[in-house]
């Protein structure tokens, strides 16, 4: 796996939406003022960063998750839909489905949101390598993208993570990296299961590769509360 794909830039404002520890994100201050709308998925029974996200900016949001049935988001502009993103061949055995799977373009087109510049958080267990391609092809109208890569440790997938990595480098640019201390053991010094927030390049006008890459940053929070957080380095070369 090529560390190069998982260096930051660093040039932006952040801040954290969602609540402490697992289920907060981090995201550049700028992307979110362009942002019309969120699009969070995989959200299990969490919905606080969408949540955040609408009370904060008064915009709209959507969490997603076939194996939930209902949440109660409490904002009429923070919605919550029993669905999921991709195939059914890539979601846990145990969850009870709402039957209801669909890809990026027809919730796009359902949810009217044809030219709206979306935000899009994604946190779907694997099946993430599945729906990318889908989302990317309307990149000029995603503002950015949060995604929490796993199974890095597993040799199986890491051909899967670095098409990923590859794709998402073309139009957008790789502004913050927090590892998930549910499994701080690291392979090419990297955590198994890594957070990974990108802007899009349009918004950027100039970007260039931090000279910090120690890891993690005074901004972040560890998923778990009472484990350490994962301490790693990305070597500049």
């Amino acid at each position: 796996m090529q560390r190069q794909k998982v260096k930051i830039e660093q040039f932006l404002q952040k801040k954290v939406l969602g609540k402490d520890n697992d289920g907060g994100y981090v995201i550049p201050i700028e992307l979110i003022e362009v942002t019309d709308v969120l699009m969070g998925y995989g959200i299990s029974d969490d919905i606080s960063f969408e949540r955040d996200f609408t009370k904060r900016y008064n915009k709209t949001s959507y969490g997603f998750d076939c194996g939930i049935k209902n949440i109660e988001t409490g904002d009429l502009n923070c919605h919550f839909l029993s669905e999921c993103i991709g195939t059914s061949d890539y979601l846990y055995n145990n969850q009870v489905l709402s039957g209801k799977i669909s890809s990026f373009s027809e919730q796009r087109q359902r949810l009217k949101l044809i030219n709206k510049k979306i935000l899009i958080k994604m946190d779907i267990e694997g099946a993430e390598y599945e729906v990318i391609d889908d989302i990317l092809k309307y990149s000029k109208d995603i503002t950015g993208i949060v995604i929490e890569i796993h199974h890095i440790k597993n040799s199986m997938f890491q051909e899967k993570i670095l098409n990923l990595l590859y794709s998402i480098d073309q139009n957008f640019i790789l502004v913050h990296l927090h590892g998930n201390n549910g499994y701080c053991e690291a392979v090419y010094n990297i955590p198994n299961t890594i957070e990974l927030s990108y802007i899009n390049k349009n918004l950027v006008d100039y970007y260039q590769i931090s000279s910090n890459q120690k890891h993690p940053l005074p901004i972040d929070q560890p998923c778990i509360k009472y484990k350490p957080d994962c301490e790693f380095e990305i070597k500049l070369e």
